[in-house]
């Protein structure tokens, strides 16, 4: 449709000398351009919103309660209230198949004409959009390389704060855990990481990252220690948040930086308090299916943007149309019906 679209706004009336011909052409592309007003508008509604947000898998190791806890606090940190970000083609494709699952066509059943149009349809939008995420992720910001920590963070450590007591239960693990973290910190706020001498001054906001990332460590690993279990080491308890910090920091980095948008410190803030709440795997493993479910919304606009894009160039169209490709676009653009509150907030099936 959208090819259609686009040859149909750029015709030359001039070329059909029948007048019937040229009257068919606006009326065809009239009710392609309401087609994509009216697709826009149903795919930002709550109808298949909610159907995406229905059909998130869901963990029953979690109580409603926690789960509803989550839903909150990822809702009131930007960082984590948005779709994952940077994705190679194979995650693309996951995600459009789950949305195509949602709401699936009987292609098999249609006739050959018209199943062949909804594939090629298919098939071109999500090469489209493919090309639009590459484009976001070569413009992304990249976390510090671990050889790139390792050869700085001996001299920053002795100008912020040493490298926290609870260290000697596993040195290696809570090192390794602890630049995990730096890099993220160093990602989000979009803060270089530096290239130092052993007699060189670090920077304040350097110090400051690593302070942080210090706090979320010894904060983390004291958490974890008061809350052993019969019969569990207290290395075995510095070890279990060394790995759920790791997996906090890793998954992190597949979001969109947030340094365009907040202030160095807020965003610091932000991420310690992200560390601190998400106490468990599968605290983790919840917040990602939210943001799988933005992801799938994320897509769903897409389509209806991409669907207007296509029409935008008409001039064969009268007012009521134009109305009714307006209509949709305040949704598409803003946060439409996201989560927009408590009420937005009760967790079913999420």
């Amino acid at each position: 449709m959208d090819d259609l679209c686009l040859n149909l706004a750029s015709a030359d009336l001039s070329t059909f000398e029948n007048q019937d011909s040229q009257q068919n052409i606006i009326q065809c592309c009239c009710l392609l351009s309401m087609a994509a007003g009216h697709l826009s508008a149903i795919l930002c509604s709550g109808g298949p919103i909610k159907d995406v947000k229905v059909h998130v898998v869901t963990d029953n190791s979690l109580s409603l309660q926690r789960k509803e806890e989550l839903t909150l606090f990822a809702a009131s940190y930007p960082i984590i209230s948005f779709g994952v970000s940077q994705m190679d083609d194979d995650e693309i494709k996951s995600f459009v198949d789950k949305v195509r699952a949602l709401f699936s066509l009987p292609i098999k059943e249609l006739d050959r004409e018209h199943g062949e149009i909804i594939s090629m349809w298919h098939d071109q939008t999500f090469l489209s959009l493919t090309d639009a995420c590459n484009i976001k992720n070569n413009d992304s910001s990249q976390k510090p390389s671990e050889l790139e920590l390792a050869s700085i963070d001996t001299i920053v450590t002795t100008n912020a704060g040493g490298v926290g007591s609870l260290s000697a239960l596993d040195p290696m693990a809570y090192s390794t855990a602890r630049k995990g973290i730096v890099g993220a910190l160093l990602y989000h706020t979009g803060v270089d990481c530096p290239t130092l001498s052993a007699d060189a001054d670090c920077s304040n906001e350097i110090v400051e990252i690593w302070q942080t990332a210090l706090r979320i460590m010894e904060a983390g690993t004291r958490a974890s220690l008061l809350s052993l279990e019969a019969g569990i080491s207290r290395k075995e308890g510095c070890q279990k948040f060394c790995l759920l910090a790791n997996n906090i920091s890793n998954f992190l980095c597949k979001l969109y930086t947030a340094q365009l948008c907040r202030q160095r410190q807020t965003i610091l803030d932000h991420i310690e308090e992200i560390y601190k709440f998400i106490s468990c795997n599968e605290d983790l493993d919840y917040i990602r299916e939210l943001m799988d479910a933005k992801t799938c919304e994320g897509i769903l606009r897409y389509v209806g943007l991409s669907a207007l894009h296509h029409c935008r160039p008409s001039t064969l169209r009268s007012v009521p149309v134009m109305e009714c490709m307006i209509l949709p676009v305040g949704r598409l653009v803003g946060r439409g019906s996201l989560w927009s509150g408590a009420s937005d907030s009760k967790v079913s099936g999420r």
